[in-house]
């Protein structure tokens, strides 16, 4: 307390100015009954206030050290509690540090977000709850790698400029298009691709389709396989699973000699050779060996029509068949142009 007094009083008179000077030294410093405070402020234990909401209000408060709040806290609007929540706005310092865990919470940044941190990285929740897919964006020339758990399910999904790509947990990555520059190595398997770039020798591939190699040079290289099926000849309708190598405009056809069951007609056909196969003009080839009647395994004649459809005759003569008895499209092979 920084008020003094007046007087230093001794035995003596005391004159009414002497008096009002004391009580005058009270009444115009009051403030200086209280301050500084050189002890604890106490209270009735949460019984009274200082001030009140929107009227008797202090104005700043500034302390030295702490502020231990027993309930909430509002500021700026938002409630703080054990949690931030609320609907207004908190301003943060330039580099704020968080620490914990930010759960059903929306945090936007205007600038870069650097994580320094190798363990733990980055947790993202889903972007909605129907695809839940999670939005990254990145530099141009930076990298990003994605490592899902085992139990990812149907795993991540990537989408690049000018592509998209699908990585599942076991690793492996398919898609339509895989973009010029994005490399893709150490990968599992790939999946259907409308178009590959490769730039050295492709080892220990395996194919369940076609497959279309294209050089430098613009010469087409096209491996894959078919299944042709009875139209004609047979009691029943066998059928061959063929496969096929097309080098620019040359078709090689391998047959596996499946193609075989009880004749009832003296003509024998097929179809199903795939549009890239067909040639503009009727071709004939005599690759492939007949068996006619039980006998004979000699090599036949076989006529690929422009629209796909086979006719295969008994021998290089193009001699009909016998309507009975067996009849066998043995194996062979069939050469042939598309011009």
């Amino acid at each position: 307390m920084s008020l003094s007094r007046v007087k230093n009083w001794v035995a003596e008179v005391l004159t009414f100015s002497d008096l009002n000077a004391e009580f005058n030294n009270i009444l115009n410093n009051p403030g200086s009954l209280i301050t500084p405070i050189t002890f604890n402020l106490t209270f009735t234990d949460a019984t009274y206030d200082i001030g009140a909401s929107g009227a008797t209000r202090p104005r700043d408060l500034f302390l030295s050290r702490n502020a231990v709040v027993g309930g909430t806290l509002t500021y700026g609007g938002v409630t703080l509690s054990n949690a931030v929540t609320g609907t207004g706005n908190m301003v943060l310092s330039a580099s704020p540090t968080l620490t914990g865990t930010l759960t059903a919470a929306i945090a936007n940044f205007s600038g870069a977000v650097g994580l320094t941190a190798a363990i733990p990285q980055l947790t993202l929740g889903v972007l909605n709850t129907t695809s839940g897919g999670i939005l990254m964006y990145g530099s141009t020339s930076g990298s990003l790698t994605l490592k899902p758990a085992a139990a990812a399910g149907a795993g991540v999904t990537i989408t690049l400029p000018a592509t998209s790509v699908t990585l599942n947990a076991a690793g492996d990555l398919t898609g339509t298009t895989l973009a010029a520059n994005v490399t893709a190595s150490s990968l599992t398997s790939l999946g259907t691709l409308t178009s590959l770039a490769v730039t050295g020798a492709i080892t220990g591939a395996s194919y369940s389709g076609a497959v279309n190699f294209t050089s430098s040079a613009g010469t087409d290289y096209v491996v894959g396989s078919f299944t042709s099926t009875a139209t004609a000849g047979w009691t029943t309708t066998p059928t061959a699973t063929v496969k096929y190598t097309k080098i620019g405009n040359t078709v090689i056809m391998e047959w596996p000699g499946t193609m075989a069951g009880t004749s009832n007609a003296t003509n024998a056909t097929a179809d199903a050779i795939p549009v890239a196969l067909r040639p503009a003009a009727q071709k004939i080839s005599n690759g492939l060996r007949m068996i006619d009647n039980g006998a004979g395994d000699v090599w036949g004649t076989t006529v690929i029509n422009t629209d796909g459809t086979i006719a295969f005759y008994r021998d290089a003569a193009a001699t009909n068949w016998t309507n009975s008895g067996s009849k066998t499209i043995d194996s062979g092979v069939v050469i042939y142009t598309l011009q």
